[in-house]
């Protein structure tokens, strides 16, 4: 039937649908169509945007599907109950203004089954947080909402949020979406989608997008196809955590167009984001500020192309590629700009991307890039574990010309990396190094056989801790330091410093190097198969040591040949405990000798020493002193006299 009302037409005709007495009405283009399912005596409520009006007049006609109707509403969350359990499409027609699920308890939510079409009636007042934990919710409107005029709120936050039973969702010909300032969790958790498309749309006024496209196609095997492409964004400051733990089939962001744009944080923006294949955001244009580029956490995808950036402003780089463990190349790499870096802003950038590679002149740091680090702090953990899952490793990153006279830190800067040849890090300016600085290249394996003359390393006496330094470091075969420029004088600890690195052939300390401050040495060259020659400098005060176990232990090469260990008759040993200082070891016998000799004028007592396969020199100085040394009550234990 047709009920005139006065100018007002209003058409209850009605079609047979799923609910008990018929289950939905028909209509045309201009009603907004929604669907609910429920039991019998249960109530639905059209909750408005906040239950109030501001700024918008409500005149409505509400057909709910069961055969009764309202007409010209105008109060705020009307509500109807069904005496029959069913589904019902209740339609409405001309001014309802708004929607908010989100004041809806989570049963009332549950009643919401389907998003059937938007209607040309209604010019919307608000759609924040319209359809919030709808997760029964189909979506199947093919039009799209009147956002000409919103009166009540342009926030449009959380509008399909924990929409869970949402599969597809395409946005694409929406018009008017520049209206929108917020939409910040508007898509999260859409874990049931296998597909959206919102590409060509206009948020040039959003300024929050934060988590907007969070946890999507989570459910979905494979993932979802996200069709983000040519996309307006000229106000948008905060995109973080915008792809977290989001699953794509495929994945188009290009043609984002941030003209205007004041400055963006892109924190956790795609962390722990799961793309097999190689995401290209080389078509960005018109932005040239970061807030930070924490950006891409976790990310599982095997390539990255970001060629064209701008981060001349950009300055943080912090952790950018963190934990990418699949990450292969990133082009553009030769970009990137450090003119604004500053702090720790290199930071970690790189840990744990096990399968990098600085192959080919755009995946590496160009040479300008190391100019600009003067102001970074600490770079510690930037490299670590990169590569290490490669069988052959790739190239290693173009750290040349580095200038680091700022840097305090170099910890586990480059741990357990693999790359085809060794950096060149031997021209660094270190001179502001300071406290711990471990594992600088702790279980690095750097290719080829390869050296490192630190000699010009300029660190002083601010740096307390160098143990596990070049354990375990494969192909290394020499390592040199320069007492002119390298100063010990404040390092209390060498522990572990070349411990099994097994091509090591020698290590150096040239000249008068200051040893005077370190407490523990033990583990020094432990198990170091190759090493043939340990200078440790024309001084040679150990007085603060106490811990000497294992210092030069079980290095094959030297049951072959004795190894060049220049012990000075002039050392200051003070420690008594030397049970384990050579085990398994030989030196050379007038080294060994000086060894002795250094104990004994000490003068302590009651000590402890293990020569492993050293022998002395039985009637010269050597065997004088280790005499006295065993009436002083000490015990020796070594391969006798010569």
């Amino acid at each position: 039937s047709i009920i005139s009302m006065g100018t007002k037409i209003v058409d209850l005709r009605r079609a047979v649908g799923s609910g008990a007495g018929g289950g939905g009405a028909a209509y045309g283009p201009e009603a907004f169509v929604t669907e609910w399912t429920v039991g019998a005596g249960d109530t639905i409520k059209l909750w408005h945007y906040d239950g109030g009006i501001s700024g918008f007049t409500m005149d409505y006609d509400v057909d709910w599907g069961d055969g009764s109707s309202n007409s010209n509403v105008t109060t705020v969350d009307e509500t109807h109950t069904y005496a029959d359990a069913g589904t019902y499409q209740v339609v409405i027609t001309n001014q309802f203004g708004a929607l908010n699920m989100f004041r809806a308890s989570a049963t009332e939510k549950g009643y919401l089954t389907k998003m059937v079409q938007w209607g040309t009636d209604n010019i919307w007042s608000a759609l924040y947080r319209m359809f919030y934990q709808c997760t029964n919710m189909l979506y199947e409107a093919t039009d799209y909402p009147n956002l000409t005029n919103l009166v009540e709120n342009k926030d449009a936050r959380q509008m399909f949020r924990e929409c869970s039973s949402i599969t597809a969702l395409d946005l694409s010909n929406w018009t008017n979406t520049s209206n929108f300032t917020n939409l910040s969790q508007a898509f999260q958790k859409l874990n049931a989608c296998a597909s959206l498309n919102l590409s060509g749309l206009d948020f040039s006024d959003v300024t929050n997008f934060d988590n907007g496209f969070r946890e999507i196609g989570t459910a979905v095997g494979g993932g979802c196809a996200i069709n983000l492409s040519n996309i307006t964004w000229g106000s948008v400051t905060n995109f973080s955590f915008m792809f977290y733990l989001t699953d794509a089939s495929s994945l188009d962001l290009s043609g984002w167009d941030f003209t205007g744009n004041p400055d963006v944080d892109l924190y956790a923006f795609m962390y722990d984001f799961e793309f097999v294949g190689e995401i290209d955001l080389s078509t960005w244009i018109n932005f040239s500020s970061w807030r930070t580029l924490y950006a891409f956490r976790n990310i599982n995808a095997t390539g990255m192309n970001i060629t064209g950036w701008d981060t001349s402003n950009a300055t943080s780089y912090y952790g950018m590629f963190y934990q990418a463990a699949e990450l292969e190349r990133i082009i553009g790499l030769n970009e990137l700009s450090s003119a604004s870096v500053t702090g720790n802003a290199i930071q970690a950038m790189f840990q744990d991307c096990k399968m990098l590679s600085f192959t080919g002149t755009a995946n590496n740091f160009s040479s300008a890039w190391g100019l600009g680090l003067g102001n970074c702090t600490n770079i510690s953990y930037m490299f670590y574990r990169v590569g290490s899952n490669l069988g052959s490793g790739g190239s290693p990153p173009y750290v040349d010309n580095w200038v680091l006279n700022s840097n305090t830190s170099i910890t586990h800067m480059f741990y357990f990396t693999k790359f085809s040849s060794a950096p060149a890090i031997q021209s660094w300016d270190t001179s502001s190094l300071a406290g711990t600085q471990t594992s600088f290249i702790y279980a690095s394996n750097w290719g080829t056989p390869y050296t490192l003359d630190l000699s010009a390393w300029n660190f002083t006496n601010a740096v307390t801790n160098w143990s596990s330094t070049f354990r375990q470091a494969a192909n290394l075969t020499s390592v040199e330091f320069d007492s002119a420029n390298c100063d010990f004088g404040g390092t209390t600890t060498i522990n572990s410093m070349f411990y099994n690195s097994d091509q090591l052939e020698t290590i150096r300390f040239k000249g008068p190097t200051d040893f005077s401050a370190i407490t523990d040495i033990q583990t020094f060259t432990y198990d170091n198969d190759a090493l043939t020659t340990l200078d440790m400098g024309t001084v040679q005060d150990f007085s603060a040591v106490t811990n000497w176990n294992n210092f030069t232990g079980y290095n094959d090469s030297a049951l072959i040949a004795p190894m060049d260990f220049n012990f000075l008759s002039t050392a200051n040993i003070s420690a008594t405990s030397l049970n384990l200082l050579l085990p398994v070891t030989r030196i050379q016998t007038s080294q060994y000798d000086n060894l002795l000799i250094a104990l004994n004028t000490v003068g302590n007592i009651n000590g402890t020493l293990q020569g492993g396969n050293s022998t002395y020199t039985a009637a010269g100085a050597g065997g004088t002193a280790r005499a006295a040394l065993v009436t002083a009550g000490w015990t020796i234990t070594d391969a006798g006299g010569v």
